[in-house]
């Protein structure tokens, strides 16, 4: 019982997994692997994966990533006992005015929980949840389909025609916004923090 996964993606969307072990990057991968060295050369980060301090205090390095570099603030569960001291908006700023200086082709998007900010930074080729939804929808027929979302990257996939939108007490007022007027599903927690799981177990007991 339950839900039978036959394909995953991660990094908003620039890796595929498939249920036989197979990994498929996305188009221009190569381009964000390139541009995102050269970032972490200018930044002076080396961690793939933990901690690392930069000019503007403490940041926290989540990974490991093949295809985006996000960066954290605050408390994140999975990093028990240890906390950033970097301020998510200057560290922002930072790395905006090293991109547009070097004209990197990347960009960054931001969101939140209850208990840290994150920084999400790829090529806009990769980072493009629209292409893999309809990737996937060009793939298979499924009698209804949701997109979960909370921040504004996940914001043109959510308009989709053909997909029911949901979000989580920490998605953006703009994600809200998309979710309330196209009747979609808004779940009472955040997301990392127990709402994806509220979701799915509403799903796998027929609840939605």
């Amino acid at each position: 019982d339950g839900l039978v996964v036959d394909r995953a993606f991660g990094e908003s969307g620039g890796i595929e997994w498939f249920a036989d072990g197979t990994v498929n990057v996305a188009p221009y991968a190569g381009a964000a692997e390139t541009a995102l060295g050269h970032l972490r050369e200018l930044l002076k980060l080396t961690a793939q994966d933990g901690f690392a301090d930069t000019s503007h205090g403490t940041v926290g390095v989540e990974g490991l990533r093949y295809t985006t570099l996000t960066l954290f603030f605050g408390n994140h569960p999975l990093y028990a006992g240890y906390s950033s001291s970097a301020d998510a908006d200057t560290v922002a700023l930072w790395i905006q005015s090293h991109i547009d200086r070097h004209q990197l082709p990347l960009y960054l998007t931001r969101g939140r929980s209850h208990l840290f900010e994150y920084i999400d930074i790829g090529h806009p080729e990769v980072m493009n949840k629209a292409r893999v939804v309809q990737l996937v929808s060009a793939d298979a027929y499924y009698e209804r389909k949701y997109y979960l979302g909370d921040s504004g990257n996940d914001a043109p996939a959510m308009e989709l025609a053909g997909f029911i939108p949901v979000t989580f007490l920490n998605g953006t007022e703009q994600i809200k916004e998309i979710v309330y007027r196209r009747n979609g599903i808004f779940i009472d927690k955040p997301g990392p923090h127990g709402g994806s799981e509220e979701f799915f177990r509403r799903l796998i007991e027929g609840e939605l």
